[in-house]
């Protein structure tokens, strides 16, 4: 299939691009892997499903709060560096978080929890808003479905990585060699882009024109189809990412399991996101339109229905994996339609909307934690599951997504 093969070896024929999928698996590795830590500890500290939402509450109302200023900071400056500064601090906060639990003879409570969780959110916004935009810098607007669904390929590769270490080191060597290895993951980031080559930034018109704050602000409202974008991307991720809130629950409560085995559902939902970035690779620009848009939400929906009702830990698995194939598919998909739905000067701002409704995410986790807690984890997700099809069915009626192509 040569048009498969080129969507695959195309993007790495741009200068750069090599090392920037590469330091984008190191950095996922370490954001897989926080995430274990913090949801895992916040559960065994307080044996509440809604504390586990919280923590990652915390997280994405970050990216709600500041993911449009790093999107128009992404405008304004070099982004390649963007990335570089925020990775090394998210490696400081990892080293104090792990020095802190030393103190603390191996623990954390859950403020010192919340507290992490916030900054490395803050973090997260300008390495996701930099980071995509600066994959289309690299790639081009022509290769921006394969070039995203590369790096989000990486990505994901690491984040099975951190999936599986971070339950393993947790039950191995504790929390404060798992903090550690976040660390190393996201200096590792820094490295390998403080050497990379870094060609001229793709830019047109005058750097005068980029967006202000307040013109980011209004991006939504000049633009109908990004505004139909974003709110796809915001209830995503308050009806589907949500799960992730559930899973440490279904490993201990469900599945009688430990933090192994949170972390090999993890590792899984990682597995199936990386098939699903294989297949989109393959079909590459020529389904990259509204409704295999809602095909893929549509197809989350249905796994998480699936996923629920599964009778076994193994069982579970595959619906789970399928999950992760839909939601990456999703994650890929909606950004690459929203950098090609904008100018050159404002990719980092839309970009910027995209984190954005990414930090909506805490409602979603919120609810669904305290859903859990009240009604039980497993009707609880079959509920959210179903939610989430209605509205993939509903948003194919939508003018602006039906002839999105």
């Amino acid at each position: 299939m040569p048009f498969a093969t080129d969507a695959w070896t195309a993007p790495f024929r741009r200068p750069g691009f090599g090392p920037w999928a590469l330091a984008g698996g190191a950095g996922s590795f370490s954001w897989a892997l926080s995430n274990v830590i913090f949801a895992w500890v916040a559960l065994v500290v307080t044996t509440d499903p809604l504390a586990v939402g919280a923590i990652f509450a915390i997280r994405f109302a970050a990216l709600m709060v500041f993911g449009i200023p790093a999107g128009v900071l992404a405008d304004r400056v070099d982004r390649r560096r963007m990335v570089i500064a925020v990775s090394l601090g998210g490696a400081a906060v990892s080293v104090v978080l792990g020095m802190l639990a030393v103190a603390n003879g191996g623990d954390l409570g859950f403020p010192v929890l919340a507290a992490g969780s916030f900054l490395l959110g803050v973090l997260d916004t300008g390495r996701i808003a930099a980071g995509t935009a600066y994959t289309v810098d690299l790639v081009g607007p022509a290769l921006a479905t394969s070039g995203i669904a590369v790096t989000n390929l990486v990505a994901q590769a690491g984040g099975i990585g951190g999936n599986i270490a971070g339950g393993v080191l947790l039950r191995d060597l504790g929390l404060a060699v798992s903090f550690a290895a976040t660390a190393v993951g996201l200096v590792c980031v820094a490295v390998v882009l403080a050497f990379a080559p870094s060609p001229d930034r793709v830019r047109t018109g005058d750097p005068a024109d980029r967006p202000s704050l307040r013109q980011a602000f209004l991006l939504l409202r000049r633009d109908r189809l990004l505004a139909w974008l974003t709110l796809t991307v915001i209830v995503v991720e308050i009806l589907g990412f949500s799960s992730m809130t559930l899973l440490p629950v279904f490993a201990k409560d469900v599945y009688a399991g430990g933090p192994d085995a949170y972390g090999v559902l993890s590792a899984v939902r990682s597995l199936g996101a990386v098939l699903g970035l294989v297949i989109l690779i393959r079909i590459g620009a020529r389904f990259t339109n509204g409704p295999t848009l809602m095909l893929m939400c549509g197809l989350m929906g249905v796994a998480l229905i699936a996923f629920a009702v599964a009778p076994w830990f193994l069982v579970a698995l595959l619906p789970l994996a399928v999950f992760g194939a839909a939601a990456a598919s999703m994650d890929s998909l909606s950004q690459s339609l929203m950098q090609r739905a904008t100018s050159d000067a404002e990719r980092g701002a839309a970009m910027g909307l995209w984190t954005f409704a990414v930090g909506c995410g805490p409602f979603g986790h919120l609810a669904i934690g305290a859903a859990a807690g009240a009604f039980g984890v497993v009707p609880t997700q079959l509920v959210f599951g179903g939610l989430l099809v209605a509205f993939a069915v509903a948003m194919l009626f939508v003018p602006h997504i039906r002839s999105l192509r």
